[in-house]
């Protein structure tokens, strides 16, 4: 038997596969940007658009990693006195 219950495993799939979608859509708007015959915006820095992904990546991974524990938490299967 393990420590986690139904609930929180699915919460946690839940979370997990939300955030392959967010990080699936942050890379295609980062592409555009970093493309400038796409996107037009005529900034010549494009280390500045390097420097707001990994940012929100690495925002994006502190969050998940946060609910995760906070549904790991909240949901594990209570012990059974014997």
């Amino acid at each position: 038997m393990g420590i986690v219950s139904k609930k929180a495993k699915i919460a946690v799939y839940g979370i997990l596969i939300l955030e392959i979608g967010f990080l699936i859509r942050t890379y295609i708007i980062y592409s555009f940007y970093t493309n400038d015959e796409t996107y037009g915006d005529g900034v010549a820095d494009l280390s500045k658009y390097d420097d707001d992904f990994y940012l929100t990546i690495f925002i994006s991974f502190v969050v998940t990693a946060i609910l995760i524990l906070a549904c790991i938490l909240f949901l594990k299967r209570n012990k059974v006195a014997k």
